[in-house]
């Protein structure tokens, strides 16, 4: 038996699922991929995420995503392909999804899910100083990237030790390890205005209008709504983020939490006329916004290549699909947000605002696609700009700060033969 990849299975003629595997083959494989031993459910019952799935259903797990990029395929694999950066590739050329190693051992790593669609919060034994230090800690960095990129947003909390430097390290490898182009690094902000005090790749996250390097709009524009503030990072570049870091340094006594939401989540709320009807159209993104910031508060725009050649002038946006493929996972995800997207290309522009009211509430509306995180002094958040959006909560006095890092990724693509989250897990549990 051959483990392979569910992008490179896509048009394989004969497949197993890993469930077809031996109970010892499945023990070994789980062990290796979660840490957790298997073991036979007692009886086989019907999926649980088929279309209509139950309101009583139990949501996948951390474990769950691990399994979907587990396929058998009896009549063996193919001979790897590469792509100009070294990335392996499907037989179409779309890149080929991410195999953990293992080497993310949850008894050395503990963590547990928050949510059950999203986000994951690490034991503090764990620190992201000690990872960089570690002798695999590539292919700790690798498979941190594939949780990531599953789970969409994950916690790390009291990285007391974790420089400014250090969490842009992680974020880059983070993205040239889980298969970035070579082309692609760290984002610079256009809004960036001074690297003096940490480096001109570590952003500044502060409420207040004098922060060195400050990024974020200030409070006399913030809108009444709290959930006009969803966004995608930096989706009006050309090639935008794949992931992104933030350690909080300053905090407000309480409030100024964040949320993030799935996109995977967010797709799978569309009936399956609408996903069609959006499955073949694309979305302008533009940030004006910040060339107006830029000329009234007297910050100078960052023109030069900002962490990618295609990055670069002041013409502040890009067009990207609407519904959009991670390349780690292979799944596909709702890629509009509130704050960047400004028209769907292939409708009229009365059709195109009412479509994407409705896209953005599906994601500000849907709590149950969501988790909420209270923020501890030097906490890390990581997530994965492909398959989420997130919201900060002004809800607070007093400063609010933290180091930013954001890595580039490749221009978004959507792969028609890319499968729902639900999909992907029906087929890794089917008999």
């Amino acid at each position: 038996m051959v483990i392979r990849t569910m992008s490179s299975l896509r048009n394989a003629s004969t497949t197993q699922t890993f469930d077809h595997a031996s109970p010892a083959y499945r023990s070994t494989y789980t062990l290796a991929l979660t840490g957790r031993d298997w073991s036979p459910p007692p009886s086989r019952p019907a999926p649980i995420f088929a279309t209509a799935l139950s309101h009583s259903a139990t949501l996948p797990t951390e474990s769950d995503f691990d399994r979907v990029t587990i396929n058998v395929n009896s009549e063996g694999a193919c001979e790897p392909r590469y792509d100009e950066d070294g990335r392996e590739v499907d037989e179409r050329g779309f890149p080929a999804t991410l195999v953990p190693s293992g080497a993310l051992d949850p008894h050395v790593y503990p963590r547990s899910d928050l949510a059950p669609a999203i986000g994951t919060e690490f034991d503090p034994s764990v620190q992201l100083a000690d990872i960089l230090d570690a002798p695999n800690s590539a292919d700790i960095l690798r498979d941190l990237a594939i949780l990531i990129s599953h789970r969409g947003v994950v916690f790390f909390k009291h990285q007391d030790i974790l420089t400014p430097q250090q969490l842009a390290t992680v974020t880059k490898l983070l993205g040239e390890l889980s298969g970035s182009p070579k082309a692609s690094g760290l984002h610079i902000h256009p809004l960036t205005s001074d690297f003096s005090e940490s480096g001109e790749f570590i952003g500044k996250i502060s409420n207040e209008r004098e922060a060195n390097g400050a990024q974020i709009s200030f409070a006399d524009e913030r809108s009444n709504f709290a959930s006009a503030g969803w966004h995608t990072d930096i989706s009006f570049e050309p090639v935008p983020s794949n992931f992104a870091a933030l350690r909080m340094h300053t905090l407000p006594p309480t409030g100024g939490d964040t949320l993030w939401a799935s996109s995977y989540a967010a797709y799978e709320k569309l009936s399956p006329a609408m996903a069609q009807m959006l499955e073949g159209c694309t979305a302008t993104h533009h940030a004006d916004m910040f060339k107006e910031q830029a000329s009234r508060y007297g910050f100078p725009l960052r023109t030069e290549a900002r962490g990618h050649p295609l990055n670069v002038g002041d013409h502040l946006s890009a067009s990207h699909p609407v519904i959009r493929t991670n390349p780690v996972t292979g799944l596909k995800g709702l890629f509009v947000n509130k704050s960047f997207t400004k028209r769907i290309n292939e409708l009229s522009r009365d059709e195109s605002n009412i479509v994407l009211e409705y896209l953005y509430r599906l994601i500000s509306d849907n709590h149950d696609i969501q988790v909420r995180y209270r923020w501890g002094l030097s906490d890390v958040a990581i997530w994965s700009n492909t398959s989420t959006q997130h919201c900060a909560t002004f809800d607070y006095d007093g400063p609010r700060g933290g180091d930013r890092a954001v890595s580039l990724g490749e221009v978004p693509y959507y792969d028609p033969a890319s499968r729902s989250r639900k999909e992907a897990l029906e087929a890794a549990y089917a008999v």
